[in-house]
């Protein structure tokens, strides 16, 4: 499930809700791989994503998730029970990138999916070559 993509980039800077959606019911293919998975009771499985991305004055967002969750583990097929997380003031610290892409290739990539590429430096992050958020 991509949050952004060359036609549609994260907006980091703008204060409208971004919505994504994953894994609508029906799900139509029981063999694709979900987009997220859960551990509840066991190896759960959670589908109907919903989540919205709100901008903060402080400059991180808040996050509502909404999902419905079958107790697989537990043998129950249908998506009977509902979650709702709520998160505030998430900040994006990095987005890693492949060691052999060139620079030039990292910062266009950067640049088709976030508003504001200006914002990141190219550096180091958790041991792996990465754009650093620099800016709220």
């Amino acid at each position: 499930m991509p949050a952004a993509t060359p036609g549609s980039p994260f907006r980091l800077y703008d204060a409208r809700p971004q919505r994504l959606t994953a894994d609508p019911l029906p799900i139509e293919d029981l063999d694709a791989p979900p987009a997220f998975h859960v551990y509840l009771l066991g190896h759960d499985s959670v589908a109907d994503h919903d989540i919205v991305f709100t901008k903060q004055e402080t400059g991180g967002h808040t996050i509502d998730w909404t999902g419905r969750i079958a107790l697989t583990y537990a043998g129950q097929e249908e998506f009977a029970y509902r979650f709702r997380a709520h998160i505030e003031d998430v900040v994006l610290s990095h987005v890693a990138v492949p060691e052999a892409m060139p620079d030039a290739e990292a910062h266009a990539r950067l640049a088709r999916v976030t508003d504001v590429p200006q914002w990141f430096d190219l550096t180091e992050a958790d041991g792996r070559r990465s754009f650093v958020h620099t800016r709220r």
